[in-house]
């Protein structure tokens, strides 16, 4: 699964450590404003390759705007962003070819669907 959704390793180097740390220690974690916006980009082409692909998903446009308001995503950051869903697109497009429509699918709603392991409610079913 990791091969097909580097997300996870994504979130997970960059939150693990400072929310398992905070938690230990009652404090709330420092996340860096980047690694918002690299997370808001991957939310948005996550969800928007599996709309694309997936025939009972659809993305969760309220769930993609709360996520950029609360990481205070700004306009002037757009270009970053567009250059990240380019490159998530690459690596979900080879992902889907190598598991095929149906895993790929199937994962998605796992890991993004309303019970969601990584975000909840960030696909929906149609």
């Amino acid at each position: 699964m990791i091969m097909r959704f580097p997300v996870i390793v994504f979130l997970a180097a960059c939150l693990a450590p400072s929310l398992s740390f905070a938690a230990s220690h009652g404090k709330k974690p420092k996340i860096d404003h980047k690694d918002l916006v690299d997370g808001y980009a991957l939310a948005i082409a996550t969800s928007v390759f599996a709309e694309k692909n997936c025939p009972d998903l659809k993305a969760n446009m309220v769930a993609l705007l709360n996520m950029r308001m609360n990481a205070q995503i700004q306009d002037t950051e757009e270009p970053y962003v567009d250059a990240q869903l380019a490159k998530h697109k690459s690596m979900y497009t080879n992902g889907l070819a190598e598991v095929g429509r149906a895993k790929w699918c199937e994962d998605a709603d796992n890991l993004f669907g309303a019970s969601g392991a990584v975000v909840r409610g960030l696909v929906m079913r149609r």
